[in-house]
C-alpha cells in the first residue's frame, strides 16, 4: 500500500494513460533509475527504493553503487494495482 492510501494518478486527467505515456516518453525502452521513477510519480527517490524493497515494484538492485534499475513494464504494472484516476470535482 502506497503512504494511507491510493493516491490519485500523477498525470491529471488523463490519468494512466497520461501517466503510461511520461513512462514512454522517459524510458524510451530503456531501463529507468530511481530518480527518474520518482519524476513520474511525483515523489522523492528514498520511496521508489522503499517500494522496491518492499517488493512493491519490481525492479533489479545490481550494487550499491549502480543502484536499482526498473523497466517500463514494472512501472506499468505498479500504476495498474497502487494508483487511480482522481474523481472528478462536483458541479
Amino acid at each position: 500500500m502506497i503512504g494511507r492510501g491510493k493516491r490519485p494518478s500523477p498525470a491529471g486527467p488523463d490519468g494512466l494513460d497520461g501517466l503510461f505515456g511520461r513512462i514512454d516518453a522517459l524510458a524510451d525502452g530503456a531501463v529507468l533509475t530511481a530518480p527518474q521513477v520518482a519524476e513520474i510519480f511525483g515523489v522523492r527517490d528514498r520511496t521508489v527504493t522503499a517500494w522496491a524493497r518492499d517488493g512493491q515494484l519490481a525492479g533489479l538492485f545490481h550494487s550499491r553503487r549502480v543502484g536499482w534499475r526498473f523497466t517500463p513494464a514494472d512501472l506499468r504494472t505498479f500504476a495498474k494495482r497502487h494508483y487511480h484516476q482522481a474523481a472528478p470535482a462536483a458541479a
